[in-house]
């Protein structure tokens, strides 16, 4: 039995009905866009070696900025397991532009609530679900020159790392 039936074109070719699915697929993917309407400008989240943050790691997220002229928001995500057990995380947010000499430095300190209900969601088979937490670090900003921008975290807790961190990410969309 072959995988993909076979129909014939009316050119006479046999063409695989999966590939005409795939095509349909891929004619509808350009119009699929965030709830705002465009696409982000930037998405990305890096693994937290042992679901443990340790103090001396920062995380660096880079991304090109070419319209200068358009407001974008920075949303800053951490996702984290049941092993997080501190009421807030306190985080240093850095932003950079290699052509500034100074860069925006600020200390957060977030709030990560609890599920409803208390404690973590699992599903069928007992695993728990990351909770996720966004955050807005820039709610309207725009990016006085063209060129490479650098947000970075770092935790600032009074542990030597906290467990329970699983990722944690950048998304820039334009608004």
């Amino acid at each position: 039995m072959q995988i993909a039936e076979m129909v014939r074109s009316n050119k006479g070719t046999v063409v695989p009905k999966l590939l005409g699915a795939l095509l349909t697929f891929t004619a509808l993917l350009p119009g699929c866009t965030s709830e705002a309407g465009d696409a982000a400008l930037y998405s990305h989240f890096e693994r937290v070696e042992g679901a443990a943050w340790s103090d001396t790691v920062e995380y660096f997220f880079s991304f090109p900025v070419k319209d200068t002229l358009r407001a974008f928001s920075v949303t800053g995500i951490i996702r984290h397991t049941p092993a997080y057990n501190l009421k807030s995380l306190p985080l240093g947010i850095v932003c950079e532009n290699a052509d500034v000499a100074r860069p925006k430095y600020e200390t957060r300190s977030l709030l990560l609530p609890s599920p409803p209900g208390g404690g973590h969601l699992r599903d069928r088979e007992g695993y728990y679900v990351i909770r996720e937490l966004s955050f807005p670090i820039d709610e309207r900003v725009t990016f006085p020159r063209a060129g490479i921008y650098t947000y970075s975290f770092r935790q600032l807790a009074d542990l030597d790392s906290i467990p329970g961190i699983a990722q944690v990410g950048l998304v820039v969309k334009p608004l």
